[in-house]
């Protein structure tokens, strides 16, 4: 974004910051729907809130190691789509098991 200017970049990133929320929240809302009893949903919704940690603490050594076994950080984002990727095949999968009346 170095083309543009102070207005449209911080107005990107108000944007960026507003959509942001909108996922988790999607997210933690659909975990009792998708629970496979009532009883289970608090267990469901922390085991939910293990894929962000998993993300967070994995997903920086795995670019890292990308960059170091391939001289540099052009190939890096790879392990976001890679992550990117598993995510939607995530979300697709939870979309089918929602269309059939849940877990």
């Amino acid at each position: 974004a170095g083309g543009l200017g102070l207005a449209p970049r911080y107005a990107l990133c108000v944007a960026l910051s507003m959509l942001g929320g909108v996922l988790p929240a999607a997210v933690l809302g659909a975990v009792p729907g998708l629970a496979p009893s009532r009883e289970l949903a608090a267990a469901s919704n922390g085991l939910v809130m293990q894929g962000p940690n998993l993300g967070q603490m994995a997903g920086p050594p795995a670019g890292a190691a990308l960059a170091a076994a391939t001289g540099g950080w052009t190939w890096s984002p790879l392990v976001l789509l890679a992550a990117s990727a598993a995510g939607v095949a995530l979300a697709l999968r939870l979309r089918a098991l929602e269309a059939r009346g849940g877990g």
